[in-house]
This record gives C-alpha cells, structure tokens and sequence, in this order.
C-alpha cells in the first residue's frame, strides 16, 4: 500500500537506531512492518529487494520499504560496516510494541515468512504528492552530509538523548531532503515533461519485455502517476506508445531479406510472431508480411529516383 503525503504532513518517528556487521539472512527472505534505511561507510554487502541485487560500498543508501521482501549478506573479503534505523512517517500508537516485537526472538523469527501475520500494523510506503517515490539505492560517495545524518542519528541514540525523538526527526527530514534532490532521483525538472523521461527509456530499451512498473521506474515516480501524466502528454498509454516504437523499429529490420518475421518479432520486443501481427495490423492496417512487401517497394522507388 502506498499512501501520499504532502512534505508539511511528515512527522518521522525513529524507533531503532544501530550497527550491522556480519548479521546476514540470506537463505530467507524477511519483511518488516516500517521503513528501515541502511548506510555503508566501509566495506560491502550485498542486498536483494524483491528480485532486485545491489552490492553496497561506501556511501551507498540503501531503502527498504514496509511489507517488501529482501536479504542481506556480507562482503566475505572486505565485509561492509552499516548504520541502520527503522522509521515510520507519521505517529502511530503501536511504536514501542514494534520496537519490542523486533528484539524478541520468536516474534523476529515471523518476520522470515511469505506474509507479515499482523496486518493491520503495516505501514504504508511513502510517497509525495507530486509522485516521487524511494529508490532502493543511492549512492553518497564523498558526501559527508549523509555520513554525518547517519552518525549524529546512532550517537543520539546509543546515549539515549532526551531530545531523541526531536534530533531524530530533523534528521530524517534532512536525508530525506539529500534522497529528494540527489540528480536522477528527485522531483521531475519543471523543463522536463514526464513523457519524455519515459520516450527515451522505451527508445533505448524497446527490444527486452517490459512492463508498465519497469518502464515507470525510469522516472522516479509512482507508476499511477507516471502513467497517467504520460496519457495526459501525449494522449496514449504507456503499451500503445511502446508498440508504436517497436513497429517504427521492426520497419527498418523488414527490409533485410535474410531475417525471417518470427526472429524480427524477438528482435524488437514482442513476445511473439502473432502478437507482433496483431499489433502490426492495428497500427499500420497490415500484416507483417505485407507490411515488409510496402517498404520493399518504397525502397525499389527510392533507388529508382536515385538512378
């Protein structure tokens, strides 16, 4: 679940602030109920969020967003040394029974199975208004700001401050303000349309078989709202302009004698040769075959124009 917020709503609540070293879970996937943030400031380590693999070196962020699947192994030659703390983004009364469910043994233990038994505690994940979403890593190298957010986080707390709570929050607000603004990661530029963030990724990627949430991850932004500022800017869905890319690319290939329709089907992304027949005739009105004998044709008038 995904839950918007304005910037002015957030109230961060930091719950556990610590050291990981050789800790791994790498043999089982675990999910936790908050938001958890992982910093690297020596060595590696390995995380996997949902199918998704990442080695972690200094100055990495890592984010792992409630109810989401993920593990984490150290580096064997030159094991990685990260702060971490779990959070929520608004007050929930429950904060210190989590605190006390993830340091007790039996109840950790449940955080290793397919589905988190106590649902109605589940945060939501965290989005803006204007659609920004986490990514799962940032990279900080040679930033000390982020070092520094981390590191005045786990001093507050290891002394057990009375103002915590107060530290906490505007430190939090500050790394997210660092996650917010850092180049490829924040805010759409107000210059640049949504839609030709998405164009050019479709362009560059158009051969491999993507979805709709592969293709909104290119923007940073919640896959909804991506989607629907890509119709609002060019009056198509995300699928229909994909399909035009490819047919547009699969013109070019039909001139090349020697390849057949099911290998230029593969070629330019669709799954196989009858879907790229039925989405070649939706949008040109012919068949592949047919389509390949017109631009054959206009090629015969080209060279006869030439000669």
């Amino acid at each position: 679940m995904i839950k918007q917020y304005c910037l002015e709503e957030l109230c961060p609540f930091v719950r556990e602030v610590g050291l990981q070293r050789k800790d791994s879970w790498r043999t089982y996937a675990r999910r936790i109920y908050d938001h958890e943030f992982f910093y690297c400031f020596t060595g590696h380590a390995h995380i996997q969020i949902e199918d998704r693999e990442y080695t972690m070196r200094e100055g990495d962020i890592a984010v792992i967003p409630p109810n989401t699947p993920h593990v984490f192994w150290a580096e064997a030659k030159t094991p990685g040394e990260l702060y971490f703390f779990h959070c929520d983004f608004e007050w929930w009364n429950d904060q210190n029974y989590l605190y006390d469910y993830y340091n007790t043994p039996e109840s950790y233990a449940k955080l290793f199975s397919h589905e988190l038994t106590e649902v109605e505690r589940i945060r939501p994940q965290l989005a803006l208004h204007n659609g920004w979403t986490f990514s799962d890593i940032y990279s900080f190298a040679g930033n000390e700001d982020a070092e520094r957010i981390f590191r005045s986080l786990y001093k507050y707390y290891i002394r057990k401050d009375e103002c915590f709570s107060l530290h906490a929050k505007i430190l939090v607000l500050q790394l997210l303000e660092l996650l917010i603004e850092q180049p490829g990661h924040g805010y759409q530029a107000s210059d640049q349309r949504v839609s030709d963030t998405i164009l050019s990724f479709m362009q560059s990627n158009y051969y491999r078989k993507l979805n709709v949430d592969e293709i909104c991850k290119s923007t940073r932004l919640n896959t909804d709202y991506a989607g629907k500022l890509f119709k609002r800017e060019t009056g198509m869905t995300l699928i229909e302009s994909l399909n035009r890319i490819r047919i547009n690319k699969a013109k070019k290939l039909l001139i090349e004698p020697d390849l057949n329709i099911e290998d230029i089907a593969e070629m330019v992304g669709f799954q196989n040769e009858n879907y790229f027949c039925t989405v070649s005739k939706k949008i040109t009105g012919l068949t592949p075959a047919k389509l390949r004998s017109y631009m054959l044709s206009l090629q015969d008038k080209e060279e006869e124009t030439k000669l």
